[in-house]
């Protein structure tokens, strides 16, 4: 008999750039959360545009389609990628709030996430614009219900640790996620038929 820790599971990762994020405005070429936090060319050899961390408290929100093949019941896992633009070994750390949204009102996810992971400080290398990316934390199992549609998040910078204002650059989130098994039909068929009139948030 096949035990269910013999099996391995299959994980997704998808990346979100900050210009992917909804909560930048394209207009004013800056974040819509906390500190509005400007998005720029840190690096001008590089010709790549950043979220550039002003202060502590800097943030951005994001909402993305829950993947239709995401296992509920098992935990999701993040990690921030970013720069930073001296020498100094300063030491940032993140903080990512996470909520389920279904058909119903808009809120931020800092108002009442349903997980919070809280990425510990990272001392930076030692090279100007060198890219950094801090260590995965993931959630406890089952964050999301049923009549969850959307990830609604945000990351924020919760302490500069030491670096000056536009040191730090972020370019995004990676997320991870197990992929959900299924003895159906319900993600093989995917005629356009088959797909309306079903569950597949």
């Amino acid at each position: 008999m096949i035990k269910d820790k013999a099996i391995a599971w299959n994980v997704k990762r998808l990346f979100r750039a900050v210009q992917d994020m909804a909560g930048w405005d394209a207009t004013q070429a800056a974040a819509l959360g906390a500190g509005a936090a400007i998005y720029q060319e840190p690096v001008a050899a590089a010709q790549l545009a950043g979220l550039q961390v002003g202060a502590t408290g800097d943030a951005i929100h994001d909402l993305l389609k829950i993947p239709y093949d995401l296992d509920r019941d098992m935990p999701l896992a993040a990690r921030i990628w970013f720069s930073h633009g001296t020498t100094d070994t300063d030491n940032p750390d993140w903080l990512v709030t996470l909520k389920g949204l279904g058909l119903e009102a808009l809120t931020a996810s800092t108002a009442t996430p349903d997980a919070s992971l809280t990425f510990p400080a990272l001392a930076v290398a030692a090279t100007a614009d060198a890219m950094e990316k801090t260590s995965w934390q993931k959630t406890s199992s089952g964050i999301f219900v049923s009549t969850d549609v959307f990830l609604n998040m945000a990351v924020e910078c919760n302490g500069l640790g030491s670096a000056g204002a536009n040191e730090i650059t972020l370019w995004g989130i990676e997320l991870a996620y197990t992929v959900k098994a299924t003895g159906d039909s319900q993600m093989r068929d995917t005629t356009l038929t088959s797909l309306e009139g079903r569950s597949l948030y």
